[in-house]
C-alpha cells in the first residue's frame, strides 16, 4: 500500500480567523443577515487557506520523496535476488526484489511498498531504486533470463517485464508479448521459462498449457512443443553446430567409472524449441545388432537430443562435486573440490576448451560454492555462497567481497 495523502484542509499562521464582535439582536431579520455574513466570512476563508501543493511542497509528501527517507526509517524484507553482468558498465549487479514499511511521524506506516533495487556489490551502494507501485506481481519465484536476441525479461507469478539493462527500467509485458495468443486473453494461472531456450510456458485460465517463443513468434501446444523441441527432423532452418561440456554423474551402477568432462556436439534449434541434454550416465543398454552394451549415450537418445558427437576430454582424471561454470567458445572453468572429504575446499581451474589441458588452478579465497560465474575485458566474477570472488585471467584471486 502506498503513501496517501492528507486532503485534510490545513490552516497555517497566515490564515488565523480573527474573532468576529458581534451583536446580539433580537430582531430576526437583523440576525440573519449578521448570520449570512458571518458564514459567508467564513467560506471565504477557508477557500483561501486550502494548502496550495505547488507552491508548499512540504505540506503532502509525494512518492518519490518517501525514497528519500533515511534508510534508518523504513523495515525491508528479501524476496529475492538475481544476478546481472551490467552491458555499460561489464560489472556483476545484484538486482534485489524487496518490500519495505516506512514509518512516518506524521503519516504513519506506510506498508507493502515493493522495490526493485539495483546494488553494485564491489562498490558497496546502490545504483538505482525502482518503486514499483502497482506492480504487485514479484515474488520468491522472480526468474530471469537474457535471449538470444539480447532482450532480457522478469518474471514473476503470472506477470513478465523486460529490464531495460542500460537504462535499469522494468516495463510489464503482458499485453504485447500475449496479444495473439487468443487463450491467454482471459488471464493466466502460471508462467515460467522454458527449461531450455528462448521460450514461455503458459497455464492459461482454462488451464491449458500453451508454449510459446516470441522471437520467431510460434506458438506450440503440449504435445507439439515436445515433438518440436527433439529429433533432427524437427530442425528449424538454420540450425547450426553447437559445442557444450557437462560432467558424467557420480551415482550409477558402474562405480568403476571415473566422472568424466564430456565434450558434446549438437544441432542447436536457435530460438525455436530445444532441450539440452544435461544428465550422462554409464548404464547398460540394449543395442539392435550388438544385444546389451555398456554405453555413455544411448544411440537412440543421441538422435532424440540431436548430439551428433562426444568424447572424454579429460580421460584418466579424477574428479570430486564437479561442475562446469562457465564456456564460451574460447574460455572453459570448472569448479571442484580439492579432495573426497565433506570439509573439502573447491577450487577453480581454467582448461584448454580443445584438449583439455589445464591452463591453471586457483583455490577460491575461503573454499565457497560458486553458484555462477561470468567473464569480462580483465578477468572473472564468481557469484559464490557468501559473496563475489573476482578474478584476473590467470586466476590469480584479486578480491572478495561478502555479502551484505
Amino acid at each position: 500500500m502506498g503513501y496517501r495523502e492528507n486532503n485534510s484542509v490545513q490552516f497555517g499562521n497566515s490564515c488565523e480567523v480573527e474573532t468576529l464582535a458581534i451583536k446580539y439582536h433580537t430582531q430576526g431579520k437583523r440576525l440573519h443577515h449578521v448570520l449570512l455574513i458571518l458564514v459567508t466570512t467564513i467560506i471565504a476563508l477557508s477557500l483561501s487557506c486550502r494548502p496550495d501543493n505547488n507552491k508548499q511542497p512540504g505540506n503532502v509528501k509525494t512518492d518519490s520523496e518517501i525514497t528519500e527517507i533515511k534508510k534508518d526509517a523504513y523495515i525491508s524484507g528479501s524476496i529475492g535476488t538475481l544476478e546481472l553482468i551490467a552491458p555499460l558498465t561489464n560489472k556483476p549487479m545484484l538486482i534485489k526484489v524487496e518490500w519495505r514499511k516506512y514509518e512516518d511521524e506524521k503519516a504513519g506506516p506506510i506498508t507493502d511498498t515493493k522495490y526493485l533495487v539495483f546494488y553494485d556489490p564491489l562498490e558497496k551502494t546502490v545504483v538505482k531504486e525502482i518503486k514499483l507501485g502497482a506492480n504487485k506481481g514479484f515474488t520468491q519465484t522472480t526468474m530471469l533470463r537474457t535471449f538470444s536476441n539480447h532482450r532480457t525479461y522478469l518474471i514473476s507469478a503470472q506477470e513478465i517485464y523486460e529490464l531495460d539493462t542500460e537504462a535499469l527500467e522494468v516495463k510489464m509485458v503482458n499485453k504485447e508479448m500475449f496479444a495473439g495468443i487468443t487463450q491467454a486473453q482471459n488471464g493466466l494461472e502460471s508462467l515460467k521459462f522454458t527449461e531450455d531456450g528462448d521460450g514461455l510456458e503458459l497455464v492459461t485460465s482454462e488451464e491449458e498449457t500453451i508454449y510459446y517463443f516470441p522471437i520467431i513468434n510460434k506458438t506450440y501446444t503440449a504435445e507439439k512443443y515436445e515433438k518440436a523441441s527433439h529429433g533432427f527432423n524437427t530442425l528449424l532452418p538454420g540450425a547450426k553446430n553447437v559445442t557444450y561440456h557437462h560432467f558424467t554423474q557420480d551415482k550409477n551402477e558402474y562405480s568403476g567409472y571415473k566422472l568424466q568432462l564430456l565434450k558434446i556436439k549438437y544441432l542447436d534449434n536457435g530460438a525455436g524449441p530445444k532441450t539440452f541434454q544435461k544428465f550422462f550416465l554409464w548404464t547398460k543398454s540394449y543395442v539392435t545388432g550388438q544385444g546389451y552394451v555398456i554405453c555413455m549415450v544411448i544411440p537412440d537418445l543421441k538422435e532424440y537430443r540431436r548430439i551428433t558427437s562426444f568424447k572424454d576430454l579429460t580421460p584418466g582424471r579424477n574428479y570430486y562435486k564437479p561442475m562446469v561454470v562457465y564456456e564460451d567458445g574460447e574460455v572453459l572453468l570448472i569448479r571442484f573440490k580439492a579432495n573426497a572429504t565433506d570439509d573439502a575446499p573447491y577450487k577453480l581451474q581454467r582448461l584448454n576448451i580443445n584438449t583439455g589441458e589445464v591452463i591453471w588452478t586457483a583455490a577460491l579465497a575461503h573454499g565457497e560454492n560458486i553458484k555462477k560465474l561470468y567473464r569480462y575485458k580483465n578477468g572473472y566474477y564468481a557469484f559464490t555462497d557468501n559473496g563475489i570472488d573476482l578474478f584476473d585471467l590467470d586466476g590469480t584471486s584479486i578480491d572478495h567481497f561478502k555479502n551484505q
